[in-house]
């Protein structure tokens, strides 16, 4: 199932954030796409052990209160930053775990676009200081967003469960 939590992150952590997504930053960026065939490019950037620590306590109750008796590893965390017509391709994180999308705030409208699509599920809209999380093995894509000049970004965290039920021998 896919939850949506709204003004995730307070005030007096937002600064903090909204200085990760910034594409003025230092920051090293990287083309990147959704499935390996894919020509459909955006970019990413890997959070470091400092970012981390820094936005995993933010979004911690909100992955408490979705799976409050659940034990998960952090897999990975970086930043999607998608300009202006660029979508992601169908794609599933993991075989068990969880993936967190934050959607910090922007200046930008992106109307009905911007958002992320599931396969079974349908379109869940970018909602500004929203975190949505479902599980890893869901197929989803991120929708593109038609404002010239403009991008989206999204801050994911995949977890993995720290005791996979069906382990691989």
């Amino acid at each position: 199932m896919i939850n949506r939590y709204t003004n995730v992150i307070d005030q007096d952590n937002l600064q903090s954030v909204l200085d990760l997504v910034s594409v003025r930053s230092s920051r090293p960026w990287h083309f990147q796409t959704s499935l390996s065939n894919s020509s459909n490019t955006f970019f990413i950037s890997y959070l470091n052990q400092t970012e981390i620590d820094l936005i995993i306590p933010l979004l911690k109750s909100s992955l408490d209160r979705y799976s409050p008796n659940g034990e998960f590893v952090l897999e990975r965390a970086y930043i999607n930053c998608h300009p202006s017509f660029s979508s992601g391709e169908w794609h599933v994180d993991g075989n068990d775990g969880l993936t967190l999308l934050y959607y910090p705030p922007t200046i930008f409208d992106f109307g009905n676009k911007g958002g992320t699509d599931f396969e079974l599920h349908g379109e869940e809209k970018y909602v500004p200081n929203s975190l949505i999380i479902f599980p890893a093995w869901w197929n989803h894509k991120a929708v593109e967003h038609t404002v010239p000049g403009a991008y989206r970004f999204s801050i994911a965290v995949k977890l993995k469960d720290k005791y996979p039920k069906n382990p691989v021998i």
